[in-house]
């Protein structure tokens, strides 16, 4: 008996999101990947920045999305993230992820890049945020992952390292409670001295923002690395529901200092975490902490 293979398909959206992806430009739709983020957000998803993101679509972007992002930072200024949109600096990532609400305004985004360093490969988290009337949806960590996943299965058995400059404790202890594995995350707030084999990858990330004088190689603290804003980046630093992470940042940073941060993943253990995660998810189980106080959220 012969038989015929049919390969199952996923369907890119159902129909019913389809009047969702119709109410974003057009010309956005057409180059990028779509996708529902949490089930209700529709996402623009550029998986080859450089070779896919066409000039109109920046255009619109220094237009569109400086509001959101000002909103995030709420001490940065126009020229900042003009900056950041830029042809040049737009050609240094890999992927770039956008979320719409379901009138078709953009409320989130995460932007990462990729390099390695002596034959380990490194995911480079660029930028994230969402509006401020969204935090605590888990809106960025799902935008997020839609960029992290890829780049873990390409660099599959090896290990993933994630890299981050922050200022931020929640995004220290987002990485933190999301890292599978033996292997410490750097900085350690115990301090311990980062190996030379993660002191070299944070030095190449802080060198490609041309700041790498401003990186200390035995702590990863970056001194003066926000200087481009007088404020810095917001009128306050982001609470944390880990004390110990949120004093650490308070105590060691000042409102124009950063971290950078170094993050290994093993790609076995992680995506065995994820794939209990999605079968929680579908149960209606916890599927994990927030970073955030709930007071704040």
């Amino acid at each position: 008996m012969a038989y015929r293979f049919t390969p199952f398909v996923l369907p890119m959206r159902a129909p019913w999101q389809g009047s969702l992806f119709e109410r974003l430009p057009n010309r956005l739709v057409r180059q990028a990947r779509c996708r529902m983020i949490r089930s209700r957000f529709p996402a623009l998803i550029w998986d080859n920045v450089p070779e896919q993101m066409s000039p109109a679509t920046r255009v619109w972007l220094r237009s569109a999305f400086v509001p959101l992002a000002q909103r995030v930072f709420d001490r940065t200024s126009r020229r900042f993230w003009l900056t950041w949109l830029s042809d040049d600096s737009l050609n240094q990532l890999k992927r770039f992820i956008l979320v719409f609400d379901q009138t078709g305004q953009p409320i989130a985004w995460a932007a990462a890049g990729a390099f390695e360093v002596d034959g380990r490969r490194c995911f480079y988290g660029s930028s994230a945020g969402v509006d401020p009337a969204w935090q605590g949806s888990g809106i960025t960590s799902s935008a997020a992952r839609h960029l992290f996943l890829p780049a873990l299965g390409a660099a599959a058995p090896r290990t993933l390292y994630a890299v981050v400059r922050t200022g931020n404790p929640l995004v220290y202890s987002a990485w933190q409670a999301g890292q599978v594995g033996r292997q410490p995350i750097y900085p350690a707030l115990d301090g311990r001295e980062p190996p030379a084999a993660i002191a070299a990858i944070a030095r190449e990330a802080a060198d490609r923002l041309g700041h790498g004088d401003r990186l200390d190689p035995t702590t990863l603290i970056m001194r003066d690395c926000y200087n481009d804003e007088a404020a810095g980046l917001w009128s306050k630093r982001p609470p944390c529901d880990d004390d110990t992470v949120g004093r650490w940042f308070n105590d060691n940073l000042t409102a124009h200092d950063g971290v950078m941060m170094v993050v290994p993943f093993d790609p076995a253990a992680t995506f065995a975490q994820e794939s209990m995660r999605l079968v929680q998810k579908r149960l209606g189980l916890n599927t994990g902490r927030s970073s955030r106080r709930a007071s704040a959220a």
